[in-house]
């Protein structure tokens, strides 16, 4: 992959996650509200590509340890099967939210 590709893979995902980290709040509520969480698997997703795509252009920025993304994720899927949408929020507000913010500072500092 040439490095053009490589920062224009990295720019898109720096500027996913500013938009995810600004749209997560209303994604939490509506878990909360409605038990609602096709909107968590579509951010589920795309966060996965983002840490893939971390991954392949490493080179341009710090290394990005997407383990606890993963722990969480599976502790979101066991919840699901359990029905447990507060649970679900609580990992998506107090978790996912707070990485995604973390990472986004991150990769506004690169």
């Amino acid at each position: 992959m040439s490095d053009f590709n490589k920062q224009e893979i990295f720019n898109e995902i720096k500027e996913y996650i500013k938009n995810i980290s600004n749209n997560m709040q209303n994604i939490i509520e509506n878990i909360r509200e409605n038990g609602n969480i096709s909107d968590l698997t579509d951010i589920l997703d795309g966060l996965a590509y983002c840490y893939r795509g971390l991954n392949l252009t490493k080179e341009l920025h710090i290394n990005i340890d997407e383990n606890n993304f993963k722990e969480k994720v599976e502790e979101i899927l066991e919840a699901i099967q359990n029905e447990d949408y507060n649970l679900i929020a609580d990992i998506v507000e107090y978790e996912i939210l707070e990485n995604v913010e973390r990472l986004n500072t991150k990769l506004e500092n690169i």
